[in-house]
C-alpha cells in the first residue's frame, strides 16, 4: 500500500497504466500457468460494468483506484471497449482463474468456477449483449471521513473528480436500452455532483424500466425543495448509510458526519413522499457491524429508530475491514449472525 500511494501522488501512474498495451491483470506470470487448476470465478466481467468519474471504464465497482483500467468512455464508444481487447483478455484470465487474478484474488463474492462446457456456452469472450447492471460514479468527493475508505486514494487516481454531465448523457444514450440497472454511486458522495438530479432524470428519459439506485451518506436532503427535487427524479431506491443509532458510536467511523440530520432527512423524504403519494424511491437504512457499534443496545436502538422514521428497509452489512475494528460477533457460522441473516444486506 505504501508503494501503490507513493506512485499514485505522483499522478502519472494511471494515465501511463491505461495507455499499457500489456495489462497486469494476473498477480504473478508464474500463476498463469498453473490457472488450469483454478476452482474460482466470478460473473462481474459478463454482467456488469463500471464508470468512474473521469470517463475510465473498469471491471466492477470493487476498482477503486483504477487498477485495471479497461478504456475510457472520453476516447471510445462503450461498445468497443466492452468488447475490445483489453475486456476479452480479463475475461480470458477469469476464466482460466479468478483467484489468480490481481484484483479479484482478495474478493469476497468469488464463486465456484463452471464446468468448461458452460464457460463456453454461457461465458465467451465476446458477451452477446450489454452489461445488465452499470455502475456509474458521479464524483469522488466527499464530505466525510471515513477511516477505512480508500477515498482518499481514489482521488488521486482520477483525472478530474465529477463527471462531466455530458460525458454521463453520452454513455446512457448507448447503454440505457440495454441495461436493467445503475448503480449511481461508488466511491464519493453521489449528491455533492450538482447535476446528479439531473442524470437522474435523464437516465429515466432514456429508459423508464432502469432501477436507479443512489447510495448516500444523507447530509445533501436539509429542505424541503431538495427532498422534492429528488423523489421527483424518479429514482428507485435511496441506500443511506448509517452505522450506529447515537452520534457518539456513528462518527466513530462517519467522521465528521451528524446523526441527526441524517435521520432528519430520511424521515422527511420519508414523510414526503407518502404526502405525495409515491411508492418510490424505496428508502433503506444500511448499518455496517464493526466492533464498536454490534452490542444489542445499539443495533435495538436503530431499529427502534428505522421504525419511527418509516423507512420501507433496514439491512445489515458485514464488513472485514479494517480488519482490527470489523465485528467480532457477527461472523460467517456463529449464531450471533444465524440470528440477523434475514436482515442481511
Amino acid at each position: 500500500m505504501e508503494w501503490l500511494e507513493s506512485r499514485l501522488r505522483k499522478k502519472r501512474f494511471y494515465p501511463r497504466l491505461l495507455r499499457l498495451k500489456k495489462i497486469p491483470f494476473y498477480a504473478k506470470d508464474r500463476l498463469v500457468s498453473r490457472a488450469g487448476t483454478t476452482e474460482k470465478f466470478c460473473t462481474v466481467p459478463w454482467t456488469e460494468s463500471a464508470v468512474l468519474s473521469d470517463g475510465t471504464v473498469v471491471c466492477g465497482c470493487i476498482d477503486a483506484l483504477k487498477m485495471m483500467p479497461l478504456g475510457s468512455v472520453e476516447r471510445v464508444s462503450f461498445r468497443s471497449i466492452w468488447w475490445g481487447r483489453r475486456y476479452r483478455r480479463l475475461r480470458r484470465a477469469v476464466r482460466a482463474g479468478a483467484e489468480h487474478v490481481y484484483l479479484c484474488r482478495s474478493c469476497c463474492f468469488l464463486c465456484a468456477r463452471p464446468s468448461p462446457e458452460q464457460l463456453e456456452s454461457d461465458f465467451p469472450l465476446e458477451p452477446r449483449t450489454f452489461p445488465e447492471r452499470l455502475h456509474v460514479e458521479p464524483t469522488v468527493r466527499c464530505n466525510l471521513r471515513c477511516p477505512a475508505c480508500c477515498n482518499d486514494l481514489a482521488r488521486l487516481s482520477r483525472s478530474y473528480p465529477d463527471m462531466k454531465f455530458e460525458t454521463f448523457c453520452r454513455v446512457l444514450d448507448e447503454l440505457g436500452p440495454h441495461i436493467r440497472y445503475l448503480n449511481f454511486y461508488d466511491y464519493g458522495e453521489t449528491f455533492l455532483h450538482r447535476q446528479a438530479a439531473d442524470m437522474i432524470r435523464y437516465a429515466k428519459s432514456v429508459n423508464a424500466n432502469i432501477t436507479v439506485i443512489c447510495s448516500t451518506n444523507g447530509h445533501f436532503f436539509r429542505t424541503p425543495e431538495q427532498q422534492r427535487e429528488i423523489i421527483e427524479t424518479g429514482v428507485d431506491e435511496i441506500i443511506f448509510s448509517v452505522d450506529g443509532a447515537s452520534q457518539e458510536v456513528y462518527e466513530k467511523y462517519r467522521v465528521g458526519g451528524r446523526l441527526d440530520v441524517v435521520l432528519n432527512a430520511m424521515a422527511e423524504l420519508a414523510k414526503m413522499k407518502r404526502e405525495l403519494g409515491r411508492e418510490k424511491p424505496s428508502i433503506m437504512w444500511r448499518y455496517i457491524l464493526f466492533d464498536w457499534n454490534d452490542s444489542d443496545e445499539e443495533m435495538a436502538r436503530a431499529r427502534e429508530l428505522a421504525r419511527d422514521i418509516g423507512v420501507d428497509q433496514f439491512r445489515w452489512l458485514l464488513t472485514d475491514i479494517p480488519p482490527d475494528g470489523c465485528s467480532k460477533r457477527f461472523v460467517p457460522g456463529s449464531p450471533e449472525l444465524e440470528r440477523i441473516k434475514e436482515e442481511l444486506f
